[in-house]
């Protein structure tokens, strides 16, 4: 008998694919020196912006895949914490790898805004009819925004 938390095995691919992603995106090791502790700035740097964008996409496919019919959403986002806060750790210990409050803070906020895109999934896969232009709209000026980042 499958436990009942898995779900579907296409909800346990999702999450399986989801927490891959963020393990192979983020404990590469990134040179030959160790760092030097923990960067406690939120935005640093010429390249801080888009930092903080990675930082909050890396996290939305996990809270995305974790969302989708989970019973109680805060718990995703304490989950999506706590992996975020994981990861960070360990990359205390990789060479070239610069562990972050920061990073930790803007994965929490792409856990959250995945599991609000798995609950609102329903209705924006099968939107009213009236909804439909301004969605279109949106994603158009949605992808206008990304490419002219």
């Amino acid at each position: 008998m499958r436990a009942r938390f898995l779900g579907s095995p296409w909800r346990v691919l999702a999450r399986a694919g989801a927490v891959v992603f963020v393990l192979v995106a983020t404990l590469r090791s990134g040179g030959t020196d160790l760092p030097a502790g923990w960067a406690h700035c939120l935005a640093c740097g010429d390249l801080a912006a888009a930092e903080v964008v990675q930082n909050l996409f890396l996290f939305v496919p996990f809270g995305l895949a974790f969302g989708l019919r989970a019973a109680k959403p805060a718990r995703v986002v304490l989950a999506g914490f706590l992996f975020s806060l994981a990861v960070e750790v360990v990359q205390h210990r990789l060479p070239g790898r610069d562990p972050s409050l920061a990073d930790v803070l803007f994965n929490t906020m792409g856990t959250a805004a995945g599991v609000r895109f798995a609950l609102a999934a329903p209705v924006l896969l099968a939107p009213p009819e009236r909804w439909a232009p301004w969605l279109g709209l949106a994603s158009a000026l949605l992808a206008t925004a990304v490419l002219g980042a």
